[in-house]
């Protein structure tokens, strides 16, 4: 079942708390009798007041944390006063509804593989912020990559760092062109854009403690703004439509921590940065929440997923392009599959064991010896798995995934 919250004006408090009663009541209602509901949540109006619109952020605020899936239908399509974007390109067909224009910014907040997650018992996120993930380039040559799953348009790409130097943290592409997120030598965050110059913080990173850098981008709105923890270093003016981000980089600094990757399908305001920062848990249009796990505290799985998608983030090595354990090329059919799964182009000698895991990080079947490139999966229930191959060197890879049915 899906709910669309509708728009409140002109009501002050007691419409916002009649809103939020009601809408719960319909979400317990829907839950009561098996359905499971997807909230979007509140978006633009020609006609918000200043106080509207933060009574519209505070809503939204609020469905962003409720054990519910939602979307960030505001963080499609905000001009950042809660208003429609009109220049250079119009996205609203009247003062409460959007074009064609804007109805396809809406639909690129929705995560593409919600209901695939939900339909495989994929929980909502909870923070997870006990570990960290240890890197540079005096500890390896690797890189995290998450690529969204269609297209983006407005996003948000938020993490902790840790570090006492200076390089390079992290990328994302845009065509045949990059962005970088860079720590320069006087120990700010760096924004360089692919496309329309760059942009500085002021808050010094580089004091081995813990700092959140989000970067977030408002497509219709042309806006892309820079944070270090709370602080707004700047904004830029520009268009993006990236396909790849990257954590980490050849020259990243010597030693990093990072920690909480988190993409989401929309842009965020100031009060959604200032609740990242406070360690409130976001929900809404929240694609890939990966805690970076390094001390494998939660999970086996050290780049593990939380938010309710099917996506996963992949470590690569810079020095050979491939994954971990050199799987690229390996192919698994059939998929869906009923009882024995078939693993094309693998190297039998390099593979020490596989372990299948369910979307939430735990082990369904560990240790499964693989005889004539197959592995018996009739025992799992059905539902949506990864597989985590094991070489001599214990490194490990989530990128080939199948269905049980």
């Amino acid at each position: 079942m899906t709910v669309r919250n509708m728009l409140f004006m002109r009501g002050g408090q007691a419409i916002f708390d009649q809103f939020k009663n009601n809408l719960l009541l319909l979400i317990n209602k829907a839950k009561s009798v098996g359905k499971i509901p997807l909230i979007a949540n509140c978006y633009t109006n020609s006609y918000y007041t200043s106080s509207e619109y933060n009574y519209i952020k505070q809503m939204n605020l609020l469905i962003h944390q409720w054990d519910v899936a939602s979307t960030n239908l505001l963080g499609g399509i905000d001009d950042g006063s809660g208003k429609w974007p009109v220049s250079p390109v119009n996205y609203q067909y009247d003062s409460a509804h959007p074009n064609d224009a804007g109805h396809a910014e809406l639909f690129y907040t929705l995560v593409p593989s919600l209901y695939d997650a939900i339909k495989a018992g994929k929980a909502q996120p909870q923070k997870k912020g006990n570990s960290y993930l240890a890197m540079g380039k005096a500890v390896t040559t690797d890189v995290l990559s998450f690529a969204p799953e269609n297209t983006v348009h407005s996003f948000t790409s938020t993490f902790d760092v840790k570090t006492t130097g200076s390089g390079v943290i992290s990328t994302f592409s845009n065509s045949s062109t990059s962005g970088t997120l860079r720590i320069e030598p006087s120990g700010v965050i760096s924004y360089i854009s692919p496309i329309s110059g760059s942009v500085s913080g002021s808050t010094v990173v580089t004091d081995g403690q813990w700092h959140r850098i989000t970067l977030t981008h408002y497509y219709a709105w042309g806006k892309t703004l820079l944070y270090t923890d709370n602080i707004l270093a700047g904004s830029l003016t520009e268009k993006l439509t990236p396909t790849t981000f990257v954590l980490n980089d050849a020259n990243s600094p010597d030693n990093i921590s990072y920690r909480e990757w988190m993409f989401y399908r929309a842009g965020m305001n100031a009060d959604e940065v200032a609740a990242l920062n406070a360690g409130t848990m976001l929900k809404s249009s929240l694609e890939m929440y990966s805690p970076l796990d390094g001390l494998h505290i939660n999970s086996g799985d050290a780049l593990l997923n939380l938010a309710q998608s099917t996506n996963k983030v992949q470590r690569i090595s810079i020095a050979t392009g491939t994954n971990q354990t050199g799987l690229s090329g390996v192919k698994i059919y059939p998929n869906p599959v009923a009882d024995n799964l078939t693993i094309d182009g693998l190297n039998s000698d390099e593979i020490q064991d596989c372990t299948v895991f369910k979307l939430d990080g735990i082990a369904a079947s560990k240790q499964n010896s693989i005889q004539n490139n197959q592995l018996n999966v009739s025992g799992l229930t059905p539902g949506f798995y990864f597989l985590s191959f094991n070489n001599k060197e214990r490194n490990q890879n989530f990128k080939l995934n199948f269905v049980k049915k």
